[in-house]
């Protein structure tokens, strides 16, 4: 056989074998790339099922610690808003005097704590209602020492009993109450200025 053909028939030769290599590196690495990325799968397949607990904790950490702010949140302003009520109404009251129907608030005050006593009794009161409880306490010892809104402070001769009914006493007597009956109001009112960062405040 010719040189040159036996030349030809080992570079076809050559050529198949390069072929035939290419071909299965070629499905070699397509086996390895497979198999990595199942690998790759399952492990992150794994982390998943590891982490999802983990991340579910946190999720529901993070959902009660912001209820638990919200509830703060919320309670601080309700408290803030109550504040400003009662101030509010010690501002009123601390005025009442001026108004045209103090007198007879002063006497229901004032029949209020004479009733919880027996016997002669002693007055203490504002120097402010010195007229009006002259008229309606004529002939009773009366010292006009006190400094308050409004009523009186009334004890037995010997001390012992004591009645304060002023106005500062009964709205602080009050207070519970209207913690009780006013705090629920302030729902729809914080809920209408929930998208406000600040509470707004109002005047008395």
């Amino acid at each position: 056989m010719p040189l040159a053909d036996i030349l030809s028939a080992m570079e076809q030769e050559v050529a198949a074998e390069i072929r035939r290599v290419e071909e299965q590196t070629a499905a070699s690495v397509a086996e390895m790339r497979a198999s990595a990325e199942r690998d790759a799968q399952a492990i992150r397949e794994r982390h998943r099922r590891e982490m999802l607990p983990l991340l579910q904790h946190e999720r529901a950490r993070r959902l009660n610690r912001a209820r638990l702010d919200s509830l703060r949140a919320s309670s601080s302003a309700r408290e803030q808003l109550f504040t400003q009520a009662l101030g509010c109404a010690q501002e009123r009251l601390a005025q009442l005097r001026s108004d045209p129907g103090y007198a007879d608030i002063l006497r229901a005050l004032v029949q209020e704590a004479l009733a919880q006593l027996d016997g002669a009794v002693i007055v203490r009161a504002d120097p402010r209602d010195e007229k009006i409880l002259h008229t309606l306490l004529e002939g009773m010892p009366i010292e006009f020492d006190l400094e308050t809104w409004g009523g009186i402070e009334a004890r037995t001769l010997d001390g012992r009993i004591r009645v304060v009914n002023t106005l500062e006493a009964r709205l602080e007597q009050a207070e519970v109450v209207l913690r009780q009956s006013i705090m629920p109001l302030f729902e729809s009112q914080l809920a209408d200025s929930s998208a406000n960062s600040e509470l707004v405040q109002g005047s008395c």
